[in-house]
Parts: structure tokens; sequence; C-alpha cells
């Protein structure tokens, strides 16, 4: 047991005991207290609320129009179209895919949540936004998660300059999600506007609705993926694709096979791709965009003899998990086939089940996200021969840089 801002912090590094604990109890659903995320907004947000009454009516806004059905009937053209784009965008511009990539998953979500396609004025708040969210995480940063007392503390007094920076921080959280949640409200009250998240979370409230209830909505909308997380895992198989030729054309191959060369893949042909499930879910797992997962417990409990005393924060080393060399041969290496099944060795666990979080906190989003990576990947690996730089008769060999942080 170690120490996180002077409360217990106990690190989980087995797939078993987080899903004992996170998955299956209530009472370790909650998050830890957080000074500066409270200061920004965020605890408004569904990631950072701490689990009671609001985080049961926020999972129950999101549950029905995020299922596999409403995929199904709604969703699965905006998901087509905006990959397809993301392939068109990079046939123009190769080289600055890194911004093409932050910038479509960013229009995904807006026309997901919104039903309308950004401007170029609101992704930049919204990068912005992100941008001091990451910061505001970032661990060791910030004096007040060690003494919340300074939240109290004006912006005049010495030492206290970090005060400036919260307000003009929560005044953009605030932006980017009241701004877009009432220009759709308007659309739905005048009987226009396209299929989205809020207008049918909306049209479901019942007539006599409170302003809370709407209030749920919105935030609601604010969690119903991470740009973060999606943009990791592209670059993440961007990388990996131009360091391993092999797997690539083996992909390639596959997809060829059971698309031909004149049409791209769609949801209907993923389970006769089984090479290309195993590439997502290998980058999934050499790199988890979610290395370390945070959560507390509301109550003191026992688990395998060991006592975790109320409001300790509880982290689930994802990473570790997913690089444990008892469970994943060669955990450092990408290999792909691990998660093929065959007559010599055993299939190794794929790593869904931990990369979307746990319990009641587990990514609301889960089956869009999986969906729209499936059609990115592949539909890049179909059209794309992916490679280094080559400099003057030397393959540069890139490098994949995060920035440090604890996801919530």
């Amino acid at each position: 047991m170690a120490s996180a801002w002077g409360v217990p912090a106990i690190v989980i590094n087995t797939k078993n005991a987080a899903l004992d604990l996170l998955g299956s109890r209530t009472t370790f659903a909650s998050k830890p207290k957080w000074p500066m995320a409270e200061l920004i907004g965020r605890q408004s947000n569904v990631g950072f609320t701490y689990y009671g009454e609001r985080l049961k009516r926020f999972r129950e806004v999101l549950r029905k129009p995020l299922n596999i059905q409403s995929i199904s009937l709604f969703w699965g053209p905006y998901l087509e179209e905006q990959s397809y784009n993301l392939c068109q965008s990079l046939f123009k511009d190769s080289e600055q895919f890194y911004a093409l990539v932050e910038i479509n998953i960013q229009e995904l979500i807006v026309m997901l949540t919104y039903g309308y396609r950004p401007d170029s004025q609101y992704l930049k708040v919204y990068h912005t936004m992100m941008r001091e969210t990451g910061e505001a995480l970032q661990p060791g940063r910030w004096a007040v998660n060690y003494i919340p007392a300074l939240k109290w503390v004006p912006a005049w007094f010495p030492g206290a300059g970090f005060q400036a920076w919260v307000e003009c921080a929560r005044l953009r959280f605030t932006e980017v999600a009241r701004t877009p949640f009432y220009k759709t409200k308007s659309n739905v009250l005048l009987g226009q506007g396209n299929t989205c998240f809020v207008q049918q979370a909306l049209e479901s409230l019942p007539e006599r609705h409170s302003t809370d209830d709407e209030d749920i909505v919105m935030f609601a909308a604010g969690s119903l993926l991470s740009e973060l997380q999606m943009c990791s895992f592209i670059y993440t198989f961007i990388f990996m694709m131009a360091t391993h030729s092999d797997i690539q054309s083996r992909a390639h191959e596959e997809i060829i096979g059971i698309c031909g060369s004149s049409s791209l893949p769609g949801p209907p042909d993923r389970a006769q791709l089984p090479f290309v499930e195993c590439i997502i879910q290998e980058v999934h797992r050499i790199n988890p965009a979610v290395p370390l997962v945070p959560h507390s417990n509301s109550q003191e409990a026992d688990y395998a003899g060991y006592r975790i005393p109320k409001n300790s924060w509880i982290i689930a080393n994802i990473w570790g998990m997913l690089h444990d060399d008892g469970v994943y041969l060669q955990p450092q290496s990408f290999i792909p086939e691990r998660f093929l099944s065959n007559e010599n060795d055993l299939v190794q666990p794929g790593p869904r089940n931990l990369v979307y979080g746990f319990g009641p906190r587990r990514c609301p989003g889960e089956n869009i996200a999986d969906l729209y990576l499936f059609l990115v990947t592949s539909r890049i690996l179909a059209l794309f021969e992916i490679s280094c730089v080559v400099e003057e008769g030397n393959c540069h060999i890139p490098t994949l840089e995060f920035d440090p942080g604890i996801a919530a």
C-alpha cells in the first residue's frame, strides 16, 4: 500500500482482482477526491462524478442510445461516413496524420452528440479544453490536490495564481458543454436538425421535466466517447503498421480476399476478418490508451486478507495486466497472432474487458468506439501501405510519445 495525495493508495496488478473489486462491487465504483478536477468543473462530467444517484441517472440517459441496436439503427452511417472522410484526408496530406486524426475524432464526437459538423472555432476551443483537462490531471503539478483547503484561497493571495488558470479552464469547459447543447435543443424545439444523442435524450424526457433533467443530458453528452483514447489507438496502430510490414501485408491480403479491391470493409465483414480483429486487440494490449484507472471505495473492505481503508485510491494498473509475462508470451512484442486459435498454442486473453473500464464506470460509448476503430483500422489497411520515412537510404523509425497523466 502506498499513499496518493495523503490518502492510502492500492495498486491492482491482476485482472482477477480488478474484475472482483471494480467490476462487481458498487462500493468500489466511486472516484477519488480530485480538488483540481472539481475546480475546473469536471465533477459535472460522468467520468469524474462520485458514485451515487447522479451517476445512476447519467448511466440511464446513456444506456438506450448507445446500445448495439441503436448503433445499427442510427449511428452506423455516421461512423462509415467519418471513417471514409479520414481516409480521404490521409490521401490528400498523409504527412499531417496526427492533426487529421485528431480533427476527425472531434468531428465524429460532435456529430454523434449534437447532430452537426462543428466549425473550426469550436474545434479550437474544444482542443484547448481537452489540453487543459490533461494539465489538470497531471500528477504532482497542483498543490491544491495535496492541500484541498487551497480551493478557498482567493486569486490575489500570494501563491494562489492557479485560481486565474482555473477560472479560464472552468469557463472553457462550460462553453464546450453548453453552446452545442442549447443549439441542438433549439433545433429539437423547432423540429429541425439531425438524429443525434442530445435530440433522442431530450425527446425521451417527460413533458414536465426539470432543469436538472436537462443538465443530466447536457453533461452526459460530454461523455459519449473519449477523443484522447480513440486518437491514441489510431496513432499506435499507424506506428505498429509502419514498423511491422509483414503483419500489414497479411491483413491487407485478408481484406482483399473478403472484400475485393473495389469495396471497403464494413460492419458485416468484421466476422470474416479474424486477423484484422487480432491487430485491433493487440494495439489495445501493446499500448492501452488508459494505462492507469483510478477508483475509490465508499466503504472499508477486506480482500484476499488485506484491509482496504475507506476512500482509498484504488488504481487498476491496466498496462501491467496487459504486459504480464505470466499471461502473455513476449508481452513487449507486437504479435497479433497471439489471439488466433490453433492446435499448438493456447489463445491468450483479449484485452477488451480491461481497456474500456469496469462496472458502473465502464465507458458508455464502448460499442460505438469499438466499431469505429474497426472501420478505421480495416479501411486504412485496405487503402494504404504504411511505411517508415527513408532518409539518405536509412529507414527513420518514428517514436510514440504521450503526455503523462492519470485517466479518469
